[in-house]
């Protein structure tokens, strides 16, 4: 199979990444791909800090409120097993590996638990865990 040419991909995706919303609250969460600034309310949050942030995010001890939860770092980075949800702060970081061959997740918030299935070449799907997040 032929891969799209960027600019195909461009003209058929763009349209729906430029509708899409920056964060998302829902219940006691904030969805966001990154992280965010702790010193400023979400609806101040920069299109480049709600995307890229990594270091503040993560080193501040803020407890922000709702929960935040975010991609972009590998848990790994953060201290966790590699593969495992991070959860501290009220931080939920659930990007663990996967594009790095480590696991896929699927976190249940409301019972702390995460589903995770390798990644790896080796066992591409396989291995399914349930572990306490």
């Amino acid at each position: 199979m032929n891969e799209p040419h960027p600019a195909e991909w461009q003209k058929a995706w763009l349209p729906l990444i430029q509708e899409m919303q920056l964060y998302i609250r829902y219940e006691r969460y904030l969805f966001v791909h990154a992280g965010i600034h702790p010193d400023l309310p979400v609806e101040q949050q920069s299109l480049q800090t709600l995307t890229e942030i990594r270091r503040k995010f993560h080193e501040d001890t803020f407890v922000p409120e709702p929960y935040v939860v975010f991609g972009h770092t590998n848990t790994e980075r953060l201290g966790c097993v590699p593969g495992t949800v991070y959860w501290a702060n009220h931080k939920i970081g659930i990007d663990t590996g996967a594009k790095h061959h480590l696991r896929l997740p699927l976190a249940d918030l409301t019972n702390r638990l995460a589903y995770s299935c390798s990644t790896h070449p080796n066992s591409l799907y396989s291995d399914l865990k349930i572990t306490s997040i």
